[in-house]
């Protein structure tokens, strides 16, 4: 009989303890007769987690045939989620392997077994709903004691494991004052002040990280502050009543805060900085009253070291780009002779550059699957003896070495690369059956050309509601540079040229936002 082990626990703290090195015990004695013993062991990872490192070695290992059951202590040291213990049960049967709880008893290769392995099955994920309850009273009972439960406490305090209750940190004490001081008294915004702290090298809570604006005003909003916390947790006094109010009338004056009523974002949320990667925010150039602006984060300073530079994308004028964008994608949409020709261009660019990737990624992915067929086929011929153990053991020892090196060179490749030739695929594909329905006069096979666009005298509120769903139907995202804005989606959309090398940019400019 060959056996494998499988011991977990599923918090940092008991790795260092005896729970592993005690279920390790038992199940050698369990199985101390066997013609061989593997072990698995996934320290701190949580029993409804599928994706553990030495679960899935063993599912490897199962589908290669090399051990005949799988022996845990208990069923939750396996799972804590009846779903996944039985796709686990049913994934080992497929390779002829049961499963043995030795503290409960079962043994999946008896009728009986089977059925007390589903009802403790049923009773893991309760106990496992019933300690999250418990959990939330305690903390709840506690926090109406006035005690803290668990978790970080604030910035500024510090919990105290005698009196279970709150106590004020004297130096992050300090570091809130000064927030409070800068942010009513000296007027600094909350982007400048956490610019400032970083500049002058203020720690946050968590090393290593630098201040954000959200951090700031995370803590200028909490009452707790003012020793008034939401939960009524007694928490010390830090900053006065007062000066506490003063900051929210402040915040609440702030007209960055109040967005103009009646108007929509078109492509909120879908454009992206091609610089850096990030989502554009929607703002104003001059508070409420000016023109509505697509920007990048990147370009404030105040979550950045002090040597790190803005992003250099400039602003983009929400009513042109909007505009422009709407403008291409009806063009695309509602002209068959040119979406024809831009459906050849894009497959044409799309071929080249699959094949620049295929030339770097494609040779991996052969090998792998390649040495993928041997193993099966290696485990198949020791399983009816056509090979000795011994040769078959150092064959699938040389194979997996090879496997494991070119797994790791896959995984050194860029994920960016590989998820763009995965795309590439599809808008081939579906780049292709397009064209192939506009050749044959086909409307019903191709949906877009047949979808109604909204009418542009519409109301701007229904107008904008109604482009935005015609965007979020093809899938639209789009990434801005300095010189263009490019247009991803299921159909292809050309690029929208910077505003800025438009004629007459300077001299005419765009009307503002009403």
């Amino acid at each position: 009989m060959r056996s494998a082990f499988y011991r977990r626990v599923s918090l940092d703290e008991q790795v260092t303890g005896t729970s592993l090195e005690n279920q390790k015990a038992k199940l050698g004695v369990f199985c101390g007769g066997d013609e061989t013993i593997l072990d698995y062991c996934d320290a701190g990872c949580s029993g409804k987690d599928d994706r553990r490192p030495d679960l899935q070695r063993l599912l490897t290992d199962a589908k290669l045939r090399r051990f005949d059951r799988l022996v845990c202590t208990t069923l939750d040291r396996l799972a804590r989620n009846l779903r996944l213990l039985l796709e686990l049960d049913e994934e080992l049967r497929k390779h002829s392997i049961y499963l043995v709880f030795i503290d409960q008893g079962v043994d999946t290769s008896k009728p009986m077994g089977k059925f007390v392995f589903q009802i403790l099955g049923i009773i893991a994920e309760w106990e496992r709903e019933t300690i999250i309850e418990r959990t939330k009273s305690g903390r709840y009972a506690r926090y109406q004691e006035g005690k803290w439960g668990p978790g970080q406490p604030l910035y500024g305090y510090a919990y105290n494991r005698e009196t279970k209750k709150l106590e004020i940190r004297e130096d992050e004490m300090a570091v809130v004052k000064r927030i409070y001081s800068l942010y009513v008294f000296d007027r600094l915004g909350m982007e400048q002040i956490a610019r400032l702290l970083n500049i002058d090298h203020v720690k946050p809570r968590q090393q290593g990280r630098l201040w954000h604006k959200a951090a700031v005003r995370d803590i200028l909003i909490h009452p707790a502050y003012k020793g008034e916390h939401p939960t009524g947790v007694e928490t010390p006094t830090i900053i006065e009543p007062w000066l506490w109010e003063s900051a929210q009338k402040r915040r609440h004056e702030n007209p960055h805060l109040h967005r103009r009523k009646g108007l929509r974002w078109l492509l909120q949320g879908m454009i992206h900085c091609g610089l850096c990667g990030r989502i554009l925010s929607c703002s104003y150039s001059h508070g409420t009253k000016g023109r509505r602006v697509y920007s990048c984060p990147g370009r404030r300073l105040e979550t950045k070291a002090a040597d790190e530079q803005r992003c250099q994308l400039p602003t983009l004028d929400a009513e042109w780009l909007e505009q422009k964008v709407y403008d291409h994608f009806t063009d695309a949409m509602s002209n068959p002779e040119a979406m024809s020709k831009t459906l050849r261009d894009a497959i044409t660019s799309l071929t080249v550059r699959k094949t620049q990737l295929e030339e770097e990624i494609k040779p991996v992915d052969d090998k792998l699957a390649e040495i993928g067929e041997k193993l099966e086929r290696l485990a198949e011929d020791w399983v009816v003896k056509r090979l000795n153990p011994e040769k078959a053991d150092l064959m699938r020892h040389k194979l997996e070495a090879e496997e494991v090196r070119l797994t790791g060179v896959k995984q050194n490749l860029d994920p960016e690369q590989l998820a763009e030739l995965e795309d590439m695929d599809f808008r081939l594909e579906l780049y292709q059956g397009q064209l192939n329905c506009i050749a044959r006069g086909d409307t019903e096979g191709f949906p877009f050309l047949i979808m109604d666009l909204p009418e542009t005298k519409d109301e701007a509120e229904l107008q904008t509601v109604a482009r935005r769903a015609s965007l979020d139907y093809v899938q639209a995202e789009l990434w801005a540079y300095p010189d263009r804005t490019e247009v991803k989606a299921q159909i292809p959309v050309t690029s929208v040229e910077s505003q800025q090398l438009e004629p007459g940019y300077r001299s005419g400019r765009y009307p503002q936002s009403r």
